[in-house]
């Protein structure tokens, strides 16, 4: 009996250690995130496209959405070249003025998504936001050849 008790109280601790490193390694990823240098992690992630006519980058700290770009384009079909880094998707979406002409969502596991989108001409606001932070984001924005 002592045996089987002796046995048990082992793989309870040893099952409370490997829940404590696995936490500790969930705290270690979000510092790292949450620490990065963004310009750093871009110029590697998604260097810039001499013909983007927008792009951007950024750290999302929280889950509010945040303006992540803006300028003006003309009207017509762009590509959206997008990653990120940390646990989860970031979800980028375009504004003309106060209107949604386009969204897309980028998964974070170290791939460039891209999104074909049809613009009208004007004013552009990209907003990058995440339920899963902090995440790094960087968007390109360019004309479809």
């Amino acid at each position: 009996m002592t045996t089987a008790r002796s046995f048990t109280t082992r793989a309870l601790a040893l099952s409370g250690a490997v829940l404590l490193l696995g936490a500790a390694g969930g705290c270690a990823q979000r510092s790292t995130v949450g620490q990065a240098d963004v310009p750093s992690w871009q110029a590697t992630a998604l260097p810039a496209d001499p013909q983007a006519a927008l792009s951007g980058s950024g750290k999302l700290l929280d889950r509010n959405p945040a303006e992540a770009g803006h300028g003006t384009v003309a009207a017509g079909r762009y590509t959206i070249t997008m990653t990120c880094e940390g646990n989860g998707k970031v979800f980028f979406e375009l504004f003309s003025g106060d209107k949604s002409v386009g969204d897309a969502t980028n998964a974070c596991n170290g791939n460039k998504d891209r999104v074909d989108l049809s613009l009208p001409a004007g004013p552009l606001t990209v907003k990058a936001s995440s339920v899963d932070v902090p995440t790094l984001y960087a968007f390109s924005l360019a004309p479809k050849s």
